[in-house]
Formats: structure tokens, C-alpha cells, sequence
């Protein structure tokens, strides 16, 4: 949930020493791995920079798919197929970071708002400049597409996850946690 930290500082645990053979702190390696799946790595797959750091962490697992998460589906009627084409127009507004960064401004969680901010200019500024620098296809077979298709998938992944819910008591987390697949 952290774009990938546990698997690549596990996985490059000790790629970096210094001449005593003393390890790197883990701060300076969570902080390399972190930025380099982030905003390296990610965007070719779709995701934009700190965005499972701040929206995913500290509005989905915070709310738990309740009515304070900016992209629950508690009000979607997941036996209507169009609730589906309803309901991804708000999943992609999430993916793209633009309700959770209304949504922290709201709140006034302004360091998790700046966060979010700065990954949202620096996928900006790196997709004018790959739209800029190369041609027509691979901007959008390579940059955009990944976005669209990443959206698509894991809205659909998102509008089924939560399939159940309490009427009595909707915010009950032990009954909209129940995915079936």
C-alpha cells in the first residue's frame, strides 16, 4: 500500500552501505525506494505519486468504505449494470487524486493536501513534458492509456470489493469488509 516500499527495500536491504559496512538508515532508504516507484516507476503503470500514501492509507482505511471515503460504493446497487457507469466517473476522480485532495482541504489535513499536491504537479509537469518530448503514440500507449486501463481495472476491483452491507448498521466494518469472488 506504500507504492511498493516492502517489497523494494526487502528486496535491496543491503544494496547500500557505506565504506564501515554501516547500513544506510532505513529513513534514507524507505525515502529512495519510496520516490523511485513513485515517481518513477508508477506513472508507467497508471499511478500518480503518493497517492496510496495519502488517499488510499488515510481516507479508504480510515473510513472503511463508509460515507467519509471519497470513493465508497455503500450507495450503489451492484445488481443495476449501470450502476457501474455511474459509479466509475467517481472511482476515476479518486484514482486521479482530485476528491481526495478536495476532500484533505476540507478537512483541513493540509500536510496530507500538500502531499498529494506535489505528486499531483510532478505526474502533471511529467506528462506535459513526455507528451512534449515524444510522439503522439507512445504518450498515449505508454502514459495515458496505463491511467485509463489502471482506473478501469481497479475500479471495478473497488465497485466489488465492499460487496455487502448492514443495513441496520452500514458503517460496520466486519460486514462491508466480506469481499466473494
Amino acid at each position: 500500500h506504500k507504492e511498493g516500499r516492502a517489497i523494494s527495500v526487502g528486496l535491496f536491504r543491503n544494496v547500500f552501505k557505506s565504506k564501515t559496512r554501516e547500513p544506510v538508515p532505513k529513513q534514507w532508504r524507505r525515502i529512495f525506494f519510496d520516490h523511485i516507484n513513485a515517481g518513477i516507476i508508477g506513472p508507467f503503470y497508471g499511478s500518480m505519486p503518493f497517492h496510496y500514501a495519502t488517499a488510499h492509507n488515510k481516507i479508504h482505511h480510515r473510513w472503511h468504505n463508509d460515507v467519509g471515503d471519497v470513493h465508497t460504493n455503500m450507495d450503489v446497487d451492484r445488481t443495476v449494470p449501470s450502476s457501474f457507469v455511474l459509479w466509475i466517473p467517481r472511482f476515476v476522480a479518486y484514482w486521479t487524486g482530485v476528491t481526495p485532495l478536495l476532500l484533505f482541504w476540507k478537512r483541513k489535513e493540509y500536510r496530507l493536501f500538500k502531499d498529494l499536491s506535489y505528486g499531483m504537479a510532478y505526474y502533471c509537469t511529467l506528462s506535459f513534458l513526455v507528451w512534449y518530448n515524444t510522439d503522439t503514440f507512445f504518450y498515449w500507449a505508454y502514459w495515458l492509456y496505463p491511467v485509463l486501463e489502471a482506473a478501469s481495472f481497479l475500479g471495478g476491483i473497488a465497485y466489488m470489493w465492499h460487496a455487502f452491507s448492514d443495513e441496520s448498521d452500514p458503517s460496520n466494518q466486519y460486514v462491508n469488509s466480506v469481499t466473494i469472488l
